[in-house]
């Protein structure tokens, strides 16, 4: 499944109500805008989100908070039935991939999306740490190097650690890739 307009514009309406106006969509709905449908279990938002917006947040929306901060790294709520975790703006490249993100009409609600740069610099920092879902990651991965992105921007999001994997991600095929993170 993938979240639909209304989901989307329930988000947007639960976002904005407690004062977070500064969100991109990430992941696999991001994923979608770029390079077209695939399914999805949660939807993924990276967002500036003010330390008031927290407790309504986690009591109305059945929510979780991931992180020891008082201002945590990632919230997890439930709107309109998905899972979103919601990606706290603490670093400096979320603050950008926030300035770089685009407007993108979901059914009449304009809903910001990261830019396809973003979204690889962040399929390859998490294929760094977390492998659960590397398949589908790399297959992602692979569909957004064959877009035409800036690749300036991309080689300077991308971390010395990942520029090897984003090398090999324009030509390798899918084992390839695979046996490089094994």
């Amino acid at each position: 499944m993938r979240p639909d307009e209304r989901a989307i514009a329930r988000l947007d309406a639960v976002l904005r109500s407690v004062g977070v106006a500064r969100y991109a969509l990430t992941g696999g709905t991001a994923f979608g805008v770029w390079c077209g449908p695939r399914q999805t279990r949660d939807v993924d938002v990276v967002a500036v989100v003010p330390l008031t917006a927290v407790d309504p947040l986690l009591a109305f929306h059945d929510g979780m908070r991931f992180g020891p901060e008082e201002l945590p790294d990632i919230l997890r709520i439930d709107v309109a039935g998905w899972d979103v975790d919601l990606f706290v703006v603490k670093r400096e490249v979320d603050v950008g991939a926030l300035e770089r993100s685009r407007p993108v009409d979901f059914g009449g609600v304009l809903v910001h999306v990261v830019v396809p740069e973003d979204l690889v610099a962040q399929k390859l920092r998490k294929l760094q740490t977390d492998r659960r879902r590397v398949l589908q990651d790399l297959h992602d991965l692979r569909a957004l190097v064959a877009l035409p992105l800036d690749w300036a921007l991309l080689e300077s999001l991308v971390t010395a650690e990942s520029q090897p994997l984003l090398e090999l991600a324009r030509t390798a095929t899918d084992d390839d890739l695979l046996s490089r993170l094994s």
